[in-house]
């Protein structure tokens, strides 16, 4: 199945600040997001992961439906018609992959009609597309389905006036046609979508090129097919267009076998070959290796294509089932050219068991299947055993007459006439010989070779005009380069001229120069002692810092040792709670001192070191366990000594009383601590928790508190503004302004 992942809304959406590429970050945001738009912007986009990962798996579809749940319920709850309908487009997605096409369908009709009610054509249409796109081409059915959305989306483009993309939508119906063998709608269709492409001066026309090839090739009209695969080669390459070269030179040289034609054949098999390596398109690769393996064979070289199969897929090893059935292929055929029959017989028989469940699964073509019958077949008729090779034709596929390629079916009536001919069935045998020749004679009369002929001869005419206007242009180029020569040498005549006459006035100036460095030199000395000795103050002054901050760090440990024995001596508890809140102050003034004296900075202290520092000691002191969820959203800021002091003093103020006072023993309680710049020179820091709150008469300046008359001192100290909110808890807020925010590296 071939789906183009959509164009998600939530691609470019505001509300996602980041752009996580694994489940695993996915994940991680949705866990910490709020029950807004934005988780449901990563809800559909970790689905959307499961959905369009390679491969169609039980277990990422089951995770990606429950996500859409999730997403869809959200939606419904904050009335979101946007996600609601994304939901449904990505859910529609899920069971077009598992081939759910009547669930899928559901889900793509629901926000179709929505589009349809409120007369936004262009979505409407971009949907019919989207779920045109994403059925498989499993069945007859699918494909009435898919011609369907095709149709309405080309009736709604062409009210629209869109003109590229309902021709676009025309050529999908046509590709539809071709598919399900009404081959006269299709030609009629695709040579009108071509008109109308010139019409509008469209340039990328190979891949409508390409569609009436394979049209021309079902019906053995080789002549045509080769004009329009060699048309499809100078389109792509007049646009520059070329995203899938491997595969066009891979048909331009599949069509050039057919011909006969094994020389061009060979050349645009290893163009695919090589253009397939660099691209990673495996398929490709292996089908054009097995394809070059056939033309050396051809060509009396069996131990060059075997050497070749071999080193090929050393380096690219074969990855599904389809590539192991093209390299099997390419060995059976070796292996029989070389007279090793054994070898030969066991890899045609593997290519057999392969493509039969490969065919029955639609994941290879009725053409695919014949060839490799048709092959196995030669290679039993070669060696004589005319029952194998008639068990084997009766495996063929019973097609209809569009859908089959008269090449093949010249091939294998000639088969039928061999078996025949061995089992002494006569009358058979000149049926099919009949049939045979009534079809080469199709294929290959005078006249059709003729056209081939010229159309080639045309060809390669149109790439040697090419050449030699190449040729012109390089000659152009060489004229050009000879009269640049000329004014090059008069140039160098003239300048060294001017270099002699420069160089006696240069040996003067050099004389003085030399003078001149010498005093220079001699300055320059002196800079340099006079800087190893600043160098040397400076460090010893960065030294003698440090250690005063080890001793004040060392002294403030005193400190509170002192009060840590003093409490032991304390009954009163008022007493014994104003040495502790003593300490703790003591301490984030310590861990200040402490960074300090370890970091290479000596004046500034990186603030979300800090501050989950001065958190885990508070939760260690009080003991709160997994009581309290502490959630913290700090800024990679480094701020000066002289703010950083009084920042901890008013965390531990605040930290402490949400602690001691405001929660009750619940199940959620939460305390969210966040450092956050708002402009080059301004920050705000907000502790906010989930608590009880602060009582309704509550009054900041009438507060005898010591602990907020400290935190609005300090916060006066830095110089900022302090706001204090009580609403579903308790929000402290501290905007200041800094000239010495500086971001970490």
């Amino acid at each position: 199945m071939i789906c183009v992942i959509p164009s998600l809304f939530f691609l470019n959406s505001s509300a996602q600040t980041a752009s996580p590429d694994s489940p695993k970050e996915l994940k991680q945001l949705i866990r910490k997001s709020e029950p807004d738009t934005n988780r449901i912007v990563l809800l559909l986009k970790l689905g959307g992961y499961y959905v369009f990962k390679p491969g169609s798996y039980k277990n990422d579809m089951d995770s990606a439906r429950t996500l859409f749940k999730e997403a869809m319920e959200l939606s419904n709850r904050l009335h979101d018609i946007k996600g609601h309908n994304e939901t449904l487009k990505l859910l529609g997605d899920c069971y077009l992959e598992e081939g759910n096409l009547f669930q899928g369908k559901a889900c793509f009709m629901k926000v179709i009609d929505y589009y349809h009610k409120i007369r936004n054509k262009k979505e409407e249409a971009d949907l019919w597309v989207r779920f045109g796109d994403c059925i498989s081409r499993a069945d007859h059915q699918s494909y009435f389905q898919k011609l369907q959305c095709y149709g309405n989306a080309q009736l709604l483009f062409k009210q629209l006036h869109d003109h590229l993309n309902e021709i676009q939508a025309y050529k999908d119906i046509a590709d539809i046609h071709l598919n399900l063998g009404n081959v006269d709608a299709a030609e009629t269709e695709l040579l009108q979508v071509l008109k109308m492409y010139k019409i509008i001066r469209f340039k990328n026309l190979h891949y409508t090129y390409d569609l009436l090839a394979e049209l021309n090739s079902t019906r053995g009209r080789l002549n045509k097919m080769l004009y329009y695969r060699l048309e499809t080669i100078k389109s792509m390459e007049a646009t520059g267009d070329f995203s899938v070269a491997d595969l066009f030179n891979f048909k331009l040289g599949a069509t050039y076998f057919q011909l006969g034609v094994f020389d061009k054949s060979l050349i645009y098999y290893e163009k695919s070959l090589d253009l397939s390596r660099k691209t990673y398109h495996s398929d490709i690769f292996f089908a054009a290796l097995q394809q070059i393996v056939r033309v050396l064979i051809i060509k009396g070289r069996p131990e060059e294509a075997l050497n070749l199969l071999i080193k090929c897929i050393k380096e690219v090893k074969p990855k599904s089932n389809t590539q192991l059935l093209d390299a099997d292929e390419g060995f059976a055929s070796c292996y029989n050219a070389l007279k090793h029959y054994s070898k030969a017989e066991k890899y045609y028989q593997l290519t057999i068991e392969l493509g039969e469940p490969l065919y029955y699964k639609s994941e290879i073509t009725p053409f695919n299947y014949t060839t490799y019958i048709r092959e196995i077949c030669k290679f039993y008729i070669a060696i004589k055993q005319f029952k194998k090779a008639d068990f084997y034709l009766k495996k063929l596929p019973v097609l209809g007459v569009n859908r089959t390629n008269p090449v093949i079916n010249g091939v294998i009536e000639l088969l039928k006439f061999k078996v025949d001919s061995a089992s002494g069935d006569y009358l058979s045998a000149i049926g099919h010989f009949q049939q045979h020749k009534k079809i080469q004679d199709s294929l290959y009369n005078t006249s059709k070779s003729k056209q081939i002929e010229e159309l080639q001869i045309k060809y390669e005419t149109g790439q040697k005009d090419k050449d030699i206007l190449l040729l012109k242009k390089q000659a152009q180029l060489q004229e050009n380069q000879v009269e640049r020569t000329k004014l090059t040498r008069n140039v160098v005549i003239g300048g060294s001229v001017m270099l002699l006459m420069l160089l006696g006035i240069g040996y003067n100036r050099y004389r003085l120069k030399q003078r001149s460095n010498l005093q220079l030199e001699e300055k320059q000395k002196q800079i340099t002692t006079k800087n190893t000795a600043l160098e040397r103050l400076l460090s010893d002054n960065e030294w003698l810092l440090r250690e005063v901050h080890h001793r004040v760090k060392n002294n403030l440990q005193i400190v509170m040792s002192l009060l840590n024995s003093q409490s032991a001596y304390l009954q009163d508890e008022a007493a014994l709670n104003a040495v502790m809140e003593s300490q703790h102050r003591v301490q984030a003034m310590s861990l200040i001192h402490q960074k300090l004296y370890k970091s290479n900075n000596v004046s500034n202290i990186f603030m979300p070191d800090y501050i989950d520092d001065l958190v885990d000691y508070l939760k260690d002191s009080f003991k709160t366990g997994q009581r309290i969820y502490f959630e913290t959203q700090i800024e990679p800021v480094n701020l000066d000594v002289l703010q950083a002091v009084p920042i901890g003093l008013i965390l531990n103020e605040a930290i402490t009383n949400a602690i001691k006072y405001a929660f009750s023993q619940g199940s959620d309680d939460r305390i969210s601590i966040k450092l956050a710049k708002n402009g080059i020179d301004e920050m705000t820091l907000t502790i906010a928790d989930n608590g009880r709150g602060l009582p309704s008469d509550f009054n900041i300046a009438q507060s005898s508190s010591f602990g907020l008359t400290l935190v609005t001192g300090l916060a006066g100290e830095l110089g900022g503004s302090l706001n204090i909110q009580s609403s579903n808890g308790t929000t402290i807020s501290l905007w200041f302004k800094t000239a010495q925010v500086h971001q970490s590296v």
